[in-house]
């Protein structure tokens, strides 16, 4: 039996060897696979984070876009809209002049006629001018400086025009033609910048220019 000692005892040591390396290996392949779980982990919350700021930066410009959308198609509502007001107010303000050029020279067939039409072509051009006036507020705060511009200087002699004809003034709106053609040719040029319409040639001014539309 103490023959089989020595034996015995090197083929515990063996295997205490072979275990003892088998659970050192174990454990640092375990250590290994847990250092890569918390690589992973981390790799995960990186990605994550990384697309909650690309969702958010693509929000963000999404709405940038949608709101600078909107604003353009605001300012081109406004714009088109200001075109049509600048032809009305021109041919009323035309209109208005042709009457009272006919009131002052006694054109009027009575007394009752002077009168409806008085009220007609005076609320007429009211009515035009007001709507020119709600334009230009709105280009006040939707258009560059040029634009602003040119309609506060066009409203100005509108007002100044319209003034001198129910006064009497029979050469005022006459006298203005250059000027008048320069101001509605140069708030038509505004109004193309804005929209970016190439200018090739100057934008006819006043309807005055082409004739009487107001008979």
């Amino acid at each position: 039996m103490m023959t089989f000692m020595p034996y015995i005892t090197l083929a515990i040591g063996a295997l205490l060897g072979f275990f003892g390396g088998y659970f050192k290996a174990y454990s640092a392949k375990k250590g290994e696979n847990r250092a890569m779980q918390e690589d992973i982990h981390k790799l995960v919350d990186q990605v994550s984070a990384v697309t909650t700021a690309t969702k958010e930066i693509e929000s963000k410009i999404s709405g940038d876009l949608w709101d600078r959308q909107k604003q353009w198609e605001l300012k081109r509502d406004i714009l088109f809209d200001a075109v049509k007001r600048l032809n009305d107010v021109d041919s009323k303000l035309l209109a208005l002049n042709t009457f009272w050029e006919h009131k002052i020279n006694g054109k009027i067939d009575s007394p009752e006629s002077e009168v409806s039409l008085s009220h007609r072509y005076t609320t007429e051009w009211q009515a035009a001018m007001h709507g020119f006036e709600e334009v230009e507020a709105l280009a006040q705060v939707t258009c560059a400086p040029e634009t602003m511009r040119a309609f506060a200087q066009l409203g100005a002699l509108l007002k100044r025009l319209a003034s001198d004809i129910v006064n009497g003034n029979q050469l005022s709106y006459k006298l203005s033609q250059k000027e008048r053609d320069k101001l509605f040719g140069l708030a038509k040029v505004a109004i193309r910048r804005e929209l970016g319409i190439p200018i090739t040639v100057m934008p006819l001014g006043s309807s005055s220019s082409l004739g009487n539309p107001a008979k």
